[in-house]
C-alpha cells in the first residue's frame, strides 16, 4: 500500500419560472389566459390546460440561463472558500487526517469510521516523521473538517451490540481534495496520492 424558495381585482394568480418582474410566466388558469395573451373562449377550450405566454420561449430561456450562472457562481464561492479552508489547515494534524481520509476515498472505501481512519493516519504520521496524534485527537481533527465543509459527518447508532459511531466522506469533489493536496509538503503519501502527485508533474 505505501509508496512512501386573491383578491377579485388583483392580477390572476399564475405560476413563473423566474421573477415575475421579468415577464416570463407560464399562466395556468382561464382567467390568466385572458390577461397575459388575450386568448379568446374557443381557444381556451382547446388548451384548457394552460397556455403560455408570447414571451415565453423568448425569455424563459434567459431566465433559466441566469438562474443556472448564479447557481454555478455559487458553487465556485463555496468552493473556492473551502479551498482556502483547506490550505489553511494546519500540518501536524489536518494535513494528514486529510490525506488519510483521501487514500481511503480513493480506495472506495468511504464513508469510513475512526477506526478505518486512524491507522492509516499514524502510518502516514511515521512515515513522514511527525509524532502522531492520539485517537482522540485526531478524531477532533475529522470533526474540524466537518465544521469547515470538506468532510460530511454522519452518526450512526447500532444499539447495545454496535454503539453509537461517526462516519465521514468527502463532501466535496476528489478533484479539490487532490489539487490541494498536491501542495503538502513534508508529507510521505500513501500509494494512491503518491500516483496521482507523480502523475500531475
Amino acid at each position: 500500500m505505501w509508496v512512501s424558495y386573491n383578491s377579485s381585482n388583483s392580477v390572476p394568480h399564475h405560476s413563473c419560472c423566474c421573477l415575475h418582474s421579468q415577464g416570463c410566466c407560464v399562466t395556468n388558469t382561464k382567467e390568466s389566459e385572458q390577461w397575459r395573451g388575450g386568448t379568446s373562449d374557443s381557444d381556451r377550450n382547446d388548451n384548457s390546460s394552460g397556455t403560455i405566454h408570447p414571451d415565453f420561449t423568448r425569455k424563459s430561456g434567459v431566465c433559466l440561463v441566469h438562474s443556472f450562472e448564479g447557481y454555478r457562481a455559487k458553487e465556485a464561492l463555496e468552493q473556492s472558500q473551502i479551498e482556502h479552508g483547506m490550505r489553511g489547515l494546519t500540518k501536524h494534524g489536518h494535513h494528514l487526517s486529510l490525506v488519510a481520509s483521501l487514500q481511503l476515498a480513493l480506495e472506495d472505501e468511504t464513508p469510513a469510521r475512526i477506526r478505518d481512519v486512524f491507522p492509516l493516519y499514524r502510518r502516514i504520521a511515521e512515515h513522514s516523521d511527525v509524532d502522531p496524534l492520539v485517537r482522540r485527537r485526531m478524531h477532533d481533527h475529522l470533526a474540524d473538517l466537518a465544521i469547515l465543509g470538506i468532510l460530511d459527518r454522519h452518526a450512526r447508532n447500532e444499539g447495545r451490540a454496535g454503539g453509537q459511531y461517526y462516519e465521514y466522506a468527502f463532501n466535496v469533489p476528489l478533484e479539490l481534495v487532490i489539487r490541494v493536496v498536491m501542495d503538502f509538503e513534508g508529507v510521505a503519501f500513501p500509494r494512491e496520492v503518491r500516483m496521482l502527485k507523480e502523475h500531475s508533474t
